[in-house]
């Protein structure tokens, strides 16, 4: 076989790789198509069951709590979709390296209209796969700030710098908490100065009771930490620490975000989400570049619930949330 491969030129090998990663998609499509913790996509429900299959052969599920029967394939990625799993792949990968449009256009041989479209449409699969831990032991929480972004397929030019210095509603709230053992929440949560409903919406269900919760004195936290029960460890104005605790797990959390958004220039407030979740990818799987894990990665990826339609896209109608 390794002689068979080293007669190969580089054409022939392109297409001996995109042959097998074909293969690799077929057989994730068969694992969850196979799998028997397939999510309603109506309901949200785990309480689904095999009931047939559809005149092309896909296999249906049939949701015992809404009782809705759903061909589950169409609610995912690849969904109606032309273009080789080849290309989706390469895309895949571009999006990883943080590549701009032009280059995963080029390493996916795809228009940058539709390098656009699945730019969006993988955001959107990966913001359901983060944020679902529940954070407890020693908790660290502070929110960043960044500029609220509007773009206009109509306006030629966005700036991204905002004209009022300190809080304003020109500011994002983006609200983070890292818990043991390094289990992130990251989430947009509000416009300017956050407040107490922001923060509960973002962290109600998702700390556990009676855990440490480190963060400094802003006046949202009094109400958000009574109502989580925990033991809040108030770091005050002006100070760095109180007693053993200090902000640094979080501002340097903070310091990778700036970095990471900083190379987009400018990212729109509807998609921000979207981007926060392609950095924690990155930052939950550091070797994402190694075969291994990046066949880990596609595969969340393509099992993923969440189509979008381009139509939507294209319209502006799509908001990550």
């Amino acid at each position: 076989m390794k002689d068979i491969i080293k007669k190969l030129n580089n054409e022939q090998m392109i297409e001996l790789k995109d042959l097998i990663i074909d293969e690799l998609f077929n057989s994730i499509e068969k694992e969850s198509n196979n799998s028997t913790s397939i999510i309603c996509p109506d309901c949200s429900s785990k309480q689904t069951v095999k009931n047939g299959k559809s005149p092309q052969g896909i296999q249906k599920y049939k949701c015992n709590d809404c009782g809705k029967t759903r061909v589950i394939t169409r609610n995912k990625l690849t969904f109606s979709s032309k273009k080789k799993f080849s290309q989706w792949v390469r895309f895949i990968e571009s999006l990883l390296a943080q590549d701009s449009l032009k280059v995963s256009c080029e390493k996916a041989k795809i228009s940058k209209s539709t390098a656009f479209r699945w730019r969006i449409k993988v955001l959107n699969i990966l913001t359901t796969l983060v944020n679902q831990d529940v954070l407890e032991g020693v908790i660290h929480l502070d929110e960043t700030l960044v500029n609220k972004v509007l773009k206009d397929k109509n306006v030629p030019y966005i700036s991204t710098k905002s004209k009022k210095r300190g809080m304003s509603d020109e500011k994002l709230s983006i609200a983070c908490a890292i818990g043991d053992p390094n289990n992130v929440i990251i989430r947009v949560a509000d416009v300017g100065r956050i407040t107490s409903e922001a923060l509960l919406n973002v962290y109600q269900d998702k700390i556990k009771e009676k855990s440490i919760v480190v963060s400094d004195s802003l006046r949202s936290y009094h109400k958000v930490m009574k109502l989580l029960n925990v033991d809040w460890k108030k770091i005050p104005s002006k100070k760095k620490s109180f007693e053993e605790y200090t902000l640094e797990p979080i501002n340097s959390l903070h310091a990778l975000i700036k970095d990471f958004l900083y190379y987009y220039k400018g990212i729109s407030q509807k998609y921000l989400q979207g981007y926060l979740s392609l950095f924690e990818i990155r930052r939950r799987y550091k070797r994402y570049y190694q075969n291994d894990v990046f066949e880990t990665i596609v595969k969340m990826i393509i099992g993923g619930i969440g189509h979008l339609r381009c139509e939507d896209i294209d319209n502006g109608n799509v908001i990550i949330a």
